[in-house]
């Protein structure tokens, strides 16, 4: 896929992932009764998103059977990494933190472009800087990911705006002001640049493919979420042209699903396809 072919390789990524079998694990709550741990284990690199956690305060054991437990890429947002988990991310190897199951993290990588413009982030309103905005420069950005890992990279393009234009070329989309694609996508689209022999999905669900999400995940502050600050519940339904449920996001997943021979899907994904 022409957008695909767009990110530049990453050499650290190509090391973990070119001609190896990757596991790409996400932070759906519909996982949980899966038992897919073991083979998410017996990967060759296992991929997280988001610094997400599988409990409430932290890596919950009893979901390492649906989860697992290694993670050697972390693929992570911009938001993320700043409004919740900065400082817990930094004291992750004390084995008091919630964020010690990430202590052997090998590389970690941004699938937002971040080193071509400013990147400005209120956290007023998540009451973390003291009604402070923290406006955050790419140099200052990178220097504080120093603090994480002396190794990290970042996509060299725009990936939601690429996937906006690919969408309106092949599916006639005009009206995509308001929607992006996710952290997730991006790092499907970042694995498969690096050919891995296989990529196996698992622990997505796009909010239930659209249709609002289960029991379990229809709102945002459950099961997986941020443990530092006391968000609003959401419903997920009520977010239907954003980022996991809008219609273009599961036709460039179908459109990504239907171009690799070497992506290997879960259950869920594969019975949604087979819809």
């Amino acid at each position: 896929m022409d957008v695909i072919n767009k990110i530049n390789e990453d050499s650290d990524l190509n090391k973990l992932i070119n001609g190896k079998k990757v596991c790409l694990c996400g932070p759906a709550t519909s996982n949980i009764g899966s038992d897919y741990g073991n083979y998410i284990d017996s990967c060759d690199t296992v991929c997280r998103i988001n610094w997400h956690l599988t409990g409430k305060n932290g890596w919950d054991d009893n979901y390492n059977k649906d989860f697992g437990k290694r993670t050697d890429i972390m693929f992570s947002g911009i938001g993320v990494f700043y409004s919740a988990l900065f400082d817990d991310i930094v004291n992750r190897d004390n084995k008091t933190s919630p964020y010690n199951c990430f202590k052997d993290i090998k590389y970690i990588y941004y699938v937002d472009q971040i080193s071509s413009k400013e990147f400005y982030l209120p956290l007023e309103k998540l009451g973390y800087y003291d009604n402070k905005n923290f406006i955050c420069k790419p140099n200052q950005y990178e220097e504080k990911s120093k603090e994480i890992i002396n190794n990290f990279g970042i996509v060299n393009i725009n990936l939601t705006n690429e996937n906006k234009l690919f969408c309106q070329k092949k599916f006639g989309y005009n009206e995509l002001n308001k929607t992006v694609t996710n952290s997730g996508i991006h790092a499907i689209q970042t694995i498969l640049r690096h050919n891995p022999s296989e990529l196996f999905i698992t622990g997505m669900n796009f909010g239930n493919f659209g249709k609002g999400g289960t029991i379990e995940n229809m709102y945002m502050d459950k099961g997986h979420s941020r443990r530092k600050f006391n968000y609003e519940e959401r419903k997920i339904v009520s977010m239907k042209h954003t980022i996991h449920t809008n219609e273009y996001t599961l036709k460039l997943i179908n459109s990504i699903f239907t171009n690799y021979s070497n992506i290997k899907l879960d259950k869920l994904i594969s019975n949604y396809i087979g819809d």
